[in-house]
């Protein structure tokens, strides 16, 4: 095909677009311009019945009277004879007695409780049976008394109770201030046994000497 074959073909082809554009254009314009129908709407309409009218409350009770109570008045009463006079004297009754301390009487001052009997301590050479040691604690060389080197010797005197306990403590000779006091800390944290008498504990006197060494 030539040049001028193939420009004919082409407008040919443009015409039959623009004639197709055309004909599309107006059918949207004749679909717009016809009016759509309206839609109908159907309305029902109710016819409501009147209502009843309301129940009256019912009636109020009218109130109880008040009983009427009746007012009794009191009976006269009849004249009473006047009470008899007495001829006769009363006794008189004697006062009762007081029962007590008289007032003027001082006193009496109150007596002592009566005191409680000593105990009884027997010497050792009485028992049948020595006290000893439970659990004997020595006593330990005074730290002051150490660098002096000093030794020293205590006697003391205890009394023991018939349960094995230590009622008194006494020093009957004497080392000095700290081997005493030594003596009798260690006295205070021992425990006896009681002396016997048969095969009774009784309460016992007896003498300990104590020795203090430098080893």
């Amino acid at each position: 095909m030539n040049r001028a074959g193939r420009w004919t073909a082409a407008s040919t082809a443009a015409a039959g677009m623009n004639a197709l554009l055309f004909i599309m254009v107006a059918y949207l314009i004749s679909q717009a311009s016809v009016p759509k129908p309206k839609e109908v709407i159907s309305v029902k309409m109710l016819v409501l019945e009147p209502l009843p009218p309301p129940t009256p409350p019912p009636p109020i009770p009218p109130k109880p009277k008040p009983r009427l109570v009746k007012k009794i008045e009191p009976r006269p009463l009849p004249d009473q004879p006047p009470p008899p006079e007495i001829l006769e004297p009363l006794e008189m009754v004697p006062e009762p007695k007081k029962v007590g301390l008289d007032e003027n009487k001082e006193p009496e001052p109150e007596q002592a409780p009566a005191p409680s009997p000593e105990p009884v301590y027997i010497p050792s050479h009485k028992l049948s049976r020595l006290p000893s040691f439970l659990n004997k604690v020595e006593p330990v060389y005074p730290e002051t008394e150490r660098f002096t080197g000093r030794e020293a010797r205590v006697v003391v005197e205890i009394m023991l109770s018939h349960e094995g306990k230590i009622d008194s403590i006494r020093i009957v000779k004497s080392g000095g201030e700290a081997f005493d006091r030594a003596v009798r800390e260690s006295l205070e944290k021992s425990i006896f046994s009681p002396g016997y008498i048969d095969q009774r504990p009784v309460g016992v006197r007896v003498q300990i000497p104590f020795v203090f060494k430098l080893r």
